[in-house]
């Protein structure tokens, strides 16, 4: 019982967290870290090997001091910082529905030294060159530039044969849609986090990334697809010598056949909310998509589903 009252607590405490760092007016990076002993060893080893003229000490500390006029560091130290507590964690699966496990790997500490050791450790998995190099850089860069920290759980990287996918937790920034991303529209959600990894040279300005990932995949039969959902954003790169599952389908209908091979179902909402598009435009795509026997409708009504026959 004790157990589980201090997880019901630590809930309650993560989830009121949540909710002031979006309606307190501040930005989740501009608060004031919980863990102010904080040690910078790798990032000042980035500054300092690009040469970077950036004021580091001013642009992590937070502004509002304590009664003893302390040193305190914002959250954006924290992630910066060799103590940070998010994570990546890497998958390997050995079935295109990701169910028996391979292989893991988790990345720890500074954002920074994750994105080295995660894109070094990425790059040594795919010695087949399955993947476009940039896409594999730009994917990760994206997961940690715009996940959600004020979340807790680590960003997702589960890999197999036919795709490899970035999960990061925090879905799209209010009123953004996929096709917003795809046109290149950028609200970064962690704008401090994103100027450091500019001034580094370790991404691009003025939202190119997604537009980068597809440019890589330009003439290849297989294309990423990008799944946003009110908590979590997912991209999807696939394997560019593999062959796609249905070669017959288009990308509106193979992103359902994915989203049914990993969760087993979908329904018309979730087609709606997967795809970005209307009612009338669900009902007629999942109309041919059963029409070309990709799929089986299962039920009527509020009860209908659709699986793979």
């Amino acid at each position: 019982m004790e157990n589980e009252s201090y997880s019901d607590y630590s809930a309650l405490i993560e989830k009121m967290r949540y909710l002031v760092s979006r309606f307190d007016g501040e930005q989740f990076e501009e608060v004031r870290s919980p863990e102010q002993t904080l040690t910078f060893d790798t990032a000042h080893a980035y500054f300092t090997k690009h040469g970077s003229d950036l004021d580091f000490e001013q642009l992590c500390l937070h502004h509002k001091k304590n009664k003893k006029n302390d040193v305190v560091f914002s959250n954006l130290a924290l992630l910066l910082s060799d103590q940070c507590h998010h994570a990546v964690c890497f998958v390997e699966y050995d079935d295109p529905s990701n169910t028996s496990v391979k292989n893991r790997k988790e990345f720890d500490g500074s954002v920074l030294r994750q994105l080295e050791d995660g894109f070094s450790y990425l790059r040594q998995w795919d010695q087949k060159c399955n993947f476009p190099e940039e896409a594999l850089h730009e994917a990760l860069v994206n997961a940690l530039v715009h996940r959600d920290y004020s979340m807790s759980g680590s960003i997702l990287i589960n890999a197999n044969d036919q795709r490899i996918e970035f999960v990061s937790i925090g879905g799209l920034c209010p009123k953004l849609t996929v096709e917003d991303i795809r046109n290149g529209i950028s609200q970064p959600r962690n704008p401090k986090l994103a100027f450091v990894f500019q001034h580094l040279n370790l991404m691009e300005a003025c939202g190119t990334g997604i537009r980068r990932i597809l440019r890589s995949y330009e003439g290849q039969l297989v294309q990423p697809q990008c799944i946003a959902t009110a908590n979590t954003f997912k991209l999807i790169l696939p394997n560019t010598n593999a062959v796609p599952l249905d070669q017959t389908a288009t990308a509106q209908e193979q992103c359902v056949l994915d989203y049914i091979s990993q969760n087993g179902y979908i329904t018309d909402e979730i087609v709606q909310e997967l795809l970005q598009i209307k009612t009338a435009r669900t009902y007629a795509l999942m109309k041919t998509m059963k029409q070309k026997g990709l799929v089986l409708a299962q039920g009527r009504g509020s009860e209908k589903r659709y699986v793979i026959p």
